[in-house]
């Protein structure tokens, strides 16, 4: 499997990551050489990534990544100084796509219209045309991206996956974005150890994080099935996870080992397995590793129903959740299916980490001095304690 590594860069010499690693770019500079540069704003974000998508486990007081033996495509767009262009990210994302990863990993955004971020959005469309998995972090605003939309984050394509961050107690950091319906799993990324550039190692907290984690546990899902779609890889995700208490559309913390267990078993799943839809619109239900004709079943059929060949009809506003049972007797469901607005979500007082991957709402307070309100952005992404990111 190949994961591209969408970031600051990686330190591909590395000794925990060198083997690892392929051939990438740089879009930043506009050359062959995606190092990860450090600067006041970057700590050695990318590398940081990358350390958990993938660091072999074969240095001796080093780290194991998700993916111990996944190869890596380190793809800079974000310079030392945290800066970056949203051109460069789409170049990216093509570049990911035309070489041939199979997953993307993109521990960066920002809250902005979906007009000014749709180039962006066709970019993670055309990923999704070719197979590819984007993987997003929720951002680091402690707001609801239900409320308050991050792009790539809340790009909506099937093959996509929103990370938010768990703490060591599974509980949600107060700094970590959730929201039911646009944010998919929650994964740890509080004080989490990883690589850092100049065969270094450290703690660092944020959505950014998490998204990595979930980028490695997926290659090593795909590694058992490579067959996997996007939609299918989430609702394993979200029908294995361990449950918590962090609003996302599984209230879950990916759980690896169930994950890639239930992959090599074959274990029946009801894709999507977790949704939000309007009254009157329809939702198409598909079942992985179950055997025709299936009958399906919907807890609440005054909220939805659901025909023999899977079509999900919203009706009112509530929750569901729909039973399959294929030709063998066997059954699968989903969790709640969700009908009208999303719940939850205010905003959360509490400020971001020193580190993390996600970007300050342009509401808050503080001026960018820097003339540019999408580089400040950005920057705000690697360094949120700036003071024009409070």
């Amino acid at each position: 499997m190949i994961v591209a590594v969408i970031d600051t860069g990686v330190d591909y010499t590395h000794p925990a990551l060198a083997p690892n690693m392929i051939t990438g770019y740089d879009f930043r500079d506009n050359d062959a050489d995606p190092m990860d540069l450090t600067g006041f704003q970057n700590p050695g974000h990318g590398t940081h990534c990358a350390g958990a998508v993938g660091a072999t486990g074969l240095v001796d007081g080093g780290i194991v990544g998700l993916s111990p033996e996944v190869s890596m495509m380190p793809l800079r767009f974000l310079g030392a100084d945290g800066s970056g262009d949203l051109n460069n990210a789409i170049k990216s994302i093509d570049y990911a796509v035309e070489k041939g990863a199979q997953i993307i990993s993109a521990s960066w955004g920002a809250a902005v219209p979906r007009s000014q971020a749709a180039p962006l959005l066709e970019a993670v469309k055309r990923a999704d045309d070719k197979g590819v998995i984007f993987i997003a972090a929720a951002a680091n605003d402690g707001k609801n991206n239900d409320k308050t939309e991050m792009f790539p984050a809340n790009n909506g394509y099937p093959n996509s996956i929103t990370v938010a961050a768990s703490g060591p107690a599974d509980a949600k950091p107060s700094w970590s974005n959730y929201g039911t319906a646009t944010v998919h799993v929650s994964a740890p990324g509080e004080n989490i150890m990883s690589t850092l550039p100049k065969n270094k190692y450290g703690n660092l907290s944020g959505t950014s994080m998490a998204t990595p984690l979930v980028s490695g546990l997926v290659a090593l899902m795909k590694a058992q099935d490579p067959s996997l779609t996007g939609a299918q890889v989430r609702a394993i995700l979200q029908t294995t996870g361990a449950k918590v208490s962090i609003e996302t559309a599984c209230n879950c913390r990916v759980d690896a080992f169930e994950a890639v267990d239930a992959v090599i078993a074959k274990k029946m799943v009801v894709v999507p397995a977790a949704a939000t839809v309007k009254p009157s619109e329809t939702l198409a239900l598909s079942v992985l590793h179950g055997k025709a004709p299936f009958k399906f079943a919907s807890s609440n059929s005054s909220v939805a129903s659901v025909s023999d060949n899977g079509t999900l009809t919203a009706a009112s506003n509530g929750s569901t959740v729909v039973t399959v049972t294929d030709a063998d007797g066997k059954t699968a469901s989903t969790l709640n299916i969700h009908v009208g607005a999303s719940s939850g979500g205010g905003n959360n007082p509490n400020p971001p980490p020193d580190n993390g991957g996600g970007l300050p709402d342009p509401g808050q307070p503080g001026e960018c001095p820097l003339g540019d309100p999408a580089i400040c952005q950005i920057i705000c992404q690697i360094k949120p304690d700036l003071p024009f990111c409070q």
